[in-house]
């Protein structure tokens, strides 16, 4: 039939053409539906409705120029409500707010019943800081649709510029009725409670308990709780999960210390954020420099690693994956190369720190882990700026007089035992 009206299209009306251009349009045969607009227009260039469709399909087609150029041509032929509408789509897609915003007023005025209209002049008002047009925009999408978790949403973005915290918390709390599993909206609740808590110091406890029970891994609302009651360890643990679940092993090992240092008991049931199997490495002064001469030899190096369990290849290989070469393992690739990058074998283990504080390890081209294995702790070098040696060795005289590695012991006994290695000064 096409092939018929190709050679007459005069054989379908105009309106039957477009029809046909919106099954062509269905079966994405986007060339022979714009045909079938264009007939139609041949036919009878008043018909707005063939017009309209073109810049649909442009639209379809990420062509927002043109598009937006076939709209004006329909409003100007018929003006309607879901041209006004697809114009202001098209503009948002261009970035032009301001003739979006313009659009969806005009969308409305024909047709104020249509709740997508005020949400999406929300969405150009907000992107022109016309914080409390948008709100007002939202709230009538709501009034009209209120099973839309997003318009709830984007309501509470409103009211949090306008630093309305009550409203903008009632609103992110109907957002999560109507979408539970929404972690986001979940999140922008709880940073509206933590905004709201700032305001209301007499109420600001139960504000951060309240925020925390929707969002428990965000640590700025630990911090707060940290401000209101530092004395209670509850929320260094709570800050110290916060980090662990989000990969931050080094902070969260900080606060856990203090934690720890606050109540010494949470040692035998607070979580342990990493543990290595370690043996026991004889503590070394510093040695003849022909000696450290070893420290360049690889199976030297590699054998002193080994055997102190400090090297922790999956974490090695998930934080430097795109480096590390197939036909390398993890430890060939830190000895051979990492180490002089000042890569880290483990989460307490910070190369780059230890070659920066230590630069006669770094001018020596000694491997940084190896060098603090074999004499670095006798000298008191720190593996880490969160794990001082000389601090763990005075606090805890026992482990001074072993020969035991300070950090191999931290990690295999001490954190389980509560022993700090920070002071919280």
């Amino acid at each position: 039939y096409f092939v018929a009206l190709s050679l007459q299209s005069e054989l379908a009306k105009p309106s039957e053409l477009c029809k046909f251009g919106e099954l062509f349009e269905q079966r994405e045969q986007f060339e022979r539906a714009l045909t079938c607009y264009e007939w139609a227009l041949r036919q009878d260039q008043q018909l707005a409705e063939a017009q309209f469709r073109i810049g649909e399909l442009q639209n379809r087609q990420e062509q927002y120029e043109l598009a937006v150029t076939s709209y004006h041509r329909a409003i100007a032929l018929q003006p309607e409500a879901k041209v006004y509408h697809a114009l202001g789509d098209a503009l948002k897609k261009l970035c032009r707010w301001q003739g979006a915003s313009e659009a969806y007023e005009q969308a409305i005025k024909l047709n104020p019943k249509f709740s997508w209209s005020y949400n999406n002049l929300g969405d150009a008002l907000m992107q022109l800081q016309q914080w409390q047009e948008a709100a007002a925009a939202y709230q009538k999408a709501i009034e009209l649709n209120p099973e839309f978790h997003w318009s709830y949403y984007n309501l509470g973005e409103a009211l949090t510029q306008l630093k309305q915290w009550d409203e903008a918390i009632t609103v992110y709390q109907q957002a999560l009725e109507n979408q539970p599993d929404s972690s986001d909206v979940a999140h922008k609740l709880s940073n509206a409670i933590h905004q709201r808590a700032k305001t209301d110091s007499k109420n600001s406890l139960s504000y951060y308990r309240q925020a925390i029970q929707y969002a428990p891994d965000n640590p700025a609302l630990f911090h707060g709780l940290i401000e209101l009651e530092p004395q209670n360890p509850d929320w260094y643990i709570g800050l110290a999960q916060a980090l662990a679940r989000q990969n931050h092993i080094e902070q969260a090992s900080m606060f856990y210390q203090m934690a720890v240092q606050l109540q010494p008991e949470l040692a035998k049931t607070a979580p342990t954020f990493q543990k290595f199997l370690v043996n026991r490495q004889p503590l070394r002064s510093r040695q003849d420099p022909q000696e450290l001469i070893h420290l360049s030899k690889f199976q030297i190096v590699a054998e002193i690693i080994e055997q102190s369990g400090l090297f922790d290849s999956d974490y090695y290989l998930k934080r430097y994956r795109q480096e590390v070469l197939q036909e390398m393992s993890p430890l060939q690739h830190y000895i051979e190369i990492g180490a002089q990058k000042g890569y880290h074998p483990n989460p307490f283990f910070n190369g780059s720190y230890y070659l920066e504080q230590n630069p006669d390890v770094a001018r020596a081209g000694f491997n940084p882990l190896a060098h603090y294995l074999y004499c670095g702790a006798a000298e008191g070098r720190d593996p880490h700026p969160l794990f001082k040696t000389t601090f763990y060795l005075a606090r805890h005289p026992d482990i001074a007089t072993s020969e035991i590695n300070p950090l191999a012991h931290y990690l295999l006994y001490g954190l389980a035992e509560g022993r700090v290695a920070l002071s919280v000064d």
